[in-house]
Parts: C-alpha cells; structure tokens; sequence
C-alpha cells in the first residue's frame, strides 16, 4: 500500500551516501596501489604503460582532492574503471599473464561502483577484452582458459552477490522508512522529507501543503472493541486516504490515530479542497467493526523561509481547532 513517490526517493537516491563514501575509499585504495606500479613501470623504461598508469594516479588525486568522488560518483567511478580497464589490458598485451592478474581487482571494483546489471556487462566485457589480448600476448591457452573460465565464474559470483545485498539494502530502507502497521511513510521519514522540501522552498521558493489528519474518538473504539480491531481500522483509513492521493503525494503517519499528507507544489486553495475530499471519503466509508468514523485536519502551506518543524506545528494548531471546533471539520490558515 506504502508508494515510492519519485519526488521523494528511490533505491538510488537512498543509498547516494553510501555509494559516496564507497567510491571515495575505492578512489583512495587504488591511489595507493597503483602509484608505487608506475614508479616502477618508469624505472624499468615502460614508458606508455607508465604514462597510461601515472594519468591515473593524477585523475584519483583530483578526484580526491577536489571530491568529484563525492559529488559525482558514477562518472568519476565510470572513467577510475576505463583508465584502468585500458592500463589492464595494455599490461596483458605486452606482459602476458602478470598483467591479466590484475583484471581480477579490476572487476571487484565495477560492482562496488556501477549498478550490478551493469556491472555484469562490463564486467564481462572486460574480461573477454583481457582474454583476447592474453592471446596476442601469447599466454599458454591452456592457462588462459582457466583464468578465463575463473574471471568469469568471479564475476558471476560477484553479480550474485551485489543483487543479494542490493536486495538487502532495499529491504532495510523500506523497514527504515515505513510504519509497520499501515505501511505508511513513519514519523521519522516524515522529518528528512519535511526538511529537504524546506530546503528547496529557500531555494527555488517551491510551494507545498501539508495536512495533519486524527481520527474522532478512536481511543473509545480501542477501549470498547480491542486493539486488534483498532489497528484493522488504522490499516483500513491507510489504505482509503492512500488511494485518494496522487503519485507524488506522501502518506505518513505521524503517531497513534494522527496522520500526515504531504502535497507538493500544491497551494492551501487547493490543499484545502484534498482535506475536504479526504474528510469526505472517510465520513461516508463504513469501516469494519464500527457504524462511522470521522476525521478532524489543519491544513497549512509552506511561507518562505519558514522551518519545517514550525510548518508542521501550525497543521497541529489547526488540527486541535477543528476539534474543538466540533469534529467532522477542516481548519486551515
């Protein structure tokens, strides 16, 4: 019931920080092993495999330095794999077997920066190119059908698991994010996405509502009918308000019987008419176990350069007015 609105996030963009500090470490890892090989490759006058590794110690220290690691990591990961990739295979070429050794690095490292399809791609990719330069560099076949077959079989295992953990890691984002019970985005969610349309409000004056949404006497019904059956009807005004909004709006809930509606680039005008026509829907919805349930909203709109938090408090200001004003009510600014 929970929707992944794409104003909001996606499996990218969750696991950006990660992805960041990754592809930093991978930056610093081959900084480090990669420079002492082209001093040495200077030493022993290769000088174009020498030049092909040296571009690549400059380029993972002004990524490093200037953060285009951090900032953008896909690109930067994407062009840290070709130099590579092409110092690998140049090696193979002309060293022979010492040089398709370091392919087997090589292709750990395109599943810790590409998404894991990819990975598999390029990672195949590269280790047929590798393959067919260890024959113009005259390797045994006999030895290159087994690293072959064993770089293959590296990046297939590899595949496996990068889909295994990207799995996990979508799992442990939806626990992190949603409410057990409705599915709903939780309270927490609530915050890092109230704070970010804050920040874009500051930025490019975008407008957005919200609407702080309780249950009418819930807690008799919890008292009187059991918890069990509480929740049922919790989970069931989920799903009604859920199926009333659009795509990019979000469902959160807030605590208990309260809930939040996030509208983006929507005016209180319009904010205001979504309130009633949810107030409407529950008014009129039979839920099971109970003859009626209704529902009391504050609706506020985003002002300029006003903190979420504030934002938030003024929707429950207004929410505790429509009760005392009598229940059954939407009170807005």
């Amino acid at each position: 019931m929970s929707r992944e609105p794409a104003t909001f996030r996606d499996d990218f963009a969750a696991d950006r920080g990660f992805q960041e500090q990754i592809n930093q470490l991978i930056h610093l890892a081959a900084l480090l092993a990669v420079t002492p090989i082209a001093i040495y490759r200077w030493r022993e006058g290769d000088s174009t495999l020498a030049t092909i590794l040296s571009a690549g110690c400059l380029y993972l220290v002004a990524a490093l330095v200037f953060g285009w690691s951090r900032k953008y990591y896909t690109v930067s990961g994407a062009v840290l794999l070709v130099l590579m990739s092409v110092a690998a295979i140049y090696a193979t070429t002309f060293i022979g077997l010492l040089g398709l050794a370091w392919v087997f690095p090589l292709v750990l490292g395109i599943f810790f920066i590409f998404e894991h399809v990819l990975a598999l791609v390029f990672g195949i990719a590269v280790v047929l190119l590798a393959s067919l330069a260890a024959i113009i560099g005259q390797v045994d076949n006999a030895v290159l059908l087994r690293l072959t077959v064993s770089l293959l079989l590296c990046v297939g295992l590899s595949f496996i698991f990068a889909n295994q953990v990207a799995q996990q890691r979508r799992q442990l984002v939806k626990l992190a994010v949603t409410d057990g019970l409705t599915q709903c985005y939780n309270r927490t969610e609530l915050s890092r996405v109230l704070r970010n349309m804050t920040a874009m409000n500051h930025r490019y004056r975008q407008t957005a509502s919200i609407i702080m949404i309780d249950l009418d006497r819930f807690k008799p019904i919890n008292d009187s009918l059991g918890h069990l059956v509480g929740d049922q009807i919790l989970l069931e005004f989920a799903e009604l308000l859920s199926s009333r909004l659009r795509r990019t709006d979000a469902l959160f809930r807030y605590g208990g019987e309260e809930f939040v509606v996030l509208l983006p680039e929507t005016p209180l005008d319009k904010a205001k008419l979504v309130a009633e026509s949810l107030r409407e829907a529950v008014e009129k919805h039979r839920f099971a176990g109970v003859s009626r349930i209704t529902m009391s909203a504050g609706v506020t709109e985003l002002q300029a350069d006003e903190e979420w938090g504030k934002w938030l408090d003024r929707s429950d200001t207004l929410m505790y007015r429509a009760k005392r004003a009598g229940r059954n009510r939407v009170a807005s600014d």
